[in-house]
C-alpha cells in the first residue's frame, strides 16, 4: 500500500504579472517621470527653443530640395488669384466708390441758343480716396420713368483728375436736343415742382488708379430745387403808354424768382393774360434769362382797355380775395416762344399748358397807372386817345352804386369770414374750443 502524501497546492502565476524585472523598470520609469517634472524653466524653454529650429531647418532643407516645386505652386496661384483682383474685386471696389457718389449741383445753366440746342454749363463734384484719374467720357441725361433708356441730352466731359473733393465743370458746350418728348416730361417738372429728379447717366467712363484699370457705370438721381413758377412771380411796375407805341400800350417789371442752382433761358416769349376768365390782352418778355434768385425781367404788351372796362365788374368781383389783402391777381398762359427769331415748339409744349399767376400791389399798380394816365396823351394822329376813355369809362363803373354796393358786400363777407376763422384759430390756441 502506498502511503499518500499530502501535496501543497502550487499558487498559480498571473501571465504578464510584474516580476521584479518589472517591478524595477516602473520605479525606473517613475524615477524618470520625476526627473522630467522636476526640469528647470530655463532648460524647458532651451528644449522647446531647440525643437523649432530644429523644425525649421527641416522645413528649409525642405524648400531647398523642392525650390522649383514651391515656384510651380505659387506661380499657379498668382494665376488664379490675379485676375479675380484685377477683374472683379478691384472694379468691385471702383464700382462702389462711383455708386457713393452724390454728384451735387453746384451750379450751372441751359439757354437756349436755337429752337433744340442749349449752351450748357455745369458744376458738380466727385469725392475719391485715392488718387485716380478719369478718361473723356460722355454723360447722358434721361428721364428713369421711361421703360426705353431714352437720354434727351448728352453732354461730353474732358479728362479729369481726382484727389479728394474735385469739381467737374462743363463751359459752354453748345449740345441738341436728342429727344423732345423727353425733354418736355423733364422741363415740365423743371417748370412746376419745388423739387425734382435729374437722372444721368455714364457707361463709356474709364478710371485709372495708377497702372490699374476699371470701367464703372455711373446712374445716378440728382435731386435738386426747381423753378416753381407757379409761386412769388410779382408784377413791379405796370405804365400805360397812350397812344399805343408799336402796337404797344403797356411796358412794366415783373419779378420771377428761381430757387433753383440752374439759370434757364428761353428767350423772347409772349402770355395771353387773363382775368376773370377774360382775356384781356398779352405781354411779351425779352432775351428771358432766369438766374438762380430773384429776377427782374422787362415786360411790354398790349391791354383791350375795351374789353377790361367792358368785363370791369366781373374782374373786381373775381379778385375779392386778393383786393382784400391789398393785392391783384392776373393769369397769364403761354402763346409764343422765340429764340433768336426762330420759333421753338419745345418751349411752348411746356408754358402754352400751364397758368401761371402774378401778383400786383394795389398801391403800387394803381400809382403807375394813373401816372401813366394824367401823362399829356393828346391825340398826336394815333386816334382817340385812349387814356381819356379810359378815364371815363372807371369813372361810370364807380358810380355805378349796384356795381359798387355789391362789390364792397362781397369784401365785407371776406373779411368777417378771414376775422372769423382768425379768432377760432387764436381760441383754439389759448385751450378753448369754438
Amino acid at each position: 500500500m502506498v502511503d499518500s502524501k499530502t501535496t501543497k497546492p502550487t499558487e498559480p502565476v498571473v501571465s504578464g504579472g510584474l516580476g521584479d524585472d518589472a517591478s524595477h523598470s516602473r520605479r525606473g520609469s517613475d524615477t524618470s517621470n520625476d526627473h522630467i517634472t522636476k526640469q528647470t524653466p530655463e532648460t524647458a524653454q532651451r528644449s522647446v527653443t531647440l525643437k523649432i529650429k530644429s523644425a525649421r531647418t527641416k522645413s528649409i532643407n525642405n524648400v531647398k530640395s523642392n525650390w522649383k516645386w514651391y515656384l510651380l505652386g505659387g506661380l499657379i496661384f498668382l494665376a488664379i488669384l490675379l485676375p479675380i483682383v484685377f477683374k472683379v474685386i478691384l472694379p468691385a471696389i471702383v464700382q462702389l466708390i462711383v455708386n457713393q457718389q452724390p454728384l451735387p449741383v453746384l451750379g450751372g445753366s441751359f439757354l437756349f441758343q436755337t429752337p433744340d440746342s442749349i449752351l450748357c454749363n455745369l458744376n458738380t463734384s466727385f469725392k475719391s480716396p485715392l488718387p485716380a484719374s478719369i478718361q473723356p467720357f460722355s454723360l447722358q441725361l434721361y428721364n428713369r420713368a421711361t421703360p426705353t433708356f431714352t437720354p434727351w441730352l448728352t453732354m461730353q466731359i474732358g479728362k479729369i483728375k481726382v484727389n479728394g473733393d474735385t469739381q467737374i465743370r462743363v463751359i459752354n458746350q453748345m449740345q441738341r436736343i436728342t429727344d423732345d418728348d423727353e425733354f418736355t416730361k423733364w422741363f415740365g417738372k423743371f417748370v412746376d415742382q419745388e423739387e425734382l429728379d435729374l437722372d444721368v447717366r455714364a457707361d463709356t467712363a474709364t478710371i485709372n488708379l495708377g497702372i490699374l484699370e476699371s470701367r464703372p457705370v455711373l446712374d445716378k438721381t440728382i435731386t435738386f430745387k426747381g423753378l416753381n413758377l407757379h409761386r412769388g412771380i410779382r408784377l413791379e411796375h405796370a405804365q400805360l403808354v397812350l397812344p399805343p407805341v408799336n402796337g404797344h400800350n403797356l411796358k412794366g417789371m415783373l419779378m420771377i424768382p428761381n430757387k433753383s442752382p440752374i439759370a434757364f433761358g428761353i428767350g423772347d416769349y409772349t402770355l395771353d393774360v387773363f382775368a376773370a376768365g377774360v382775356n384781356i390782352g398779352y405781354i411779351t418778355i425779352k432775351d428771358t434769362v432766369l438766374n438762380p434768385g430773384d429776377n427782374l425781367q422787362a415786360l411790354d404788351g398790349f391791354i383791350d382797355l375795351r374789353v377790361l372796362v367792358a368785363n370791369v365788374g366781373a374782374i373786381i368781383n373775381s379778385m375779392a380775395l386778393s383786393l382784400a389783402d391789398g393785392m391783384i391777381e392776373v393769369t397769364v398762359t403761354g402763346r409764343e416762344c422765340y429764340i433768336h427769331g426762330q420759333r421753338s415748339t419745345l418751349i411752348e409744349n411746356v408754358l402754352n399748358h400751364r397758368s401761371l399767376i402774378i401778383h400786383g400791389s394795389i398801391a403800387t399798380v394803381a400809382a403807375d397807372l394813373v401816372g401813366g394816365l394824367l401823362m399829356p396823351q393828346l391825340n398826336t394822329g394815333h386816334g382817340t386817345n385812349q387814356g381819356s376813355a379810359f378815364i371815363d369809362a372807371i369813372s361810370t363803373v364807380f358810380s355805378n352804386q349796384t356795381l359798387m354796393g355789391n362789390i364792397a358786400d362781397h369784401w365785407n363777407k371776406t373779411k368777417k369770414k378771414r376775422s372769423e376763422g382768425g379768432t377760432q384759430r387764436r381760441m383754439l390756441g389759448l385751450g378753448g374750443h369754438v
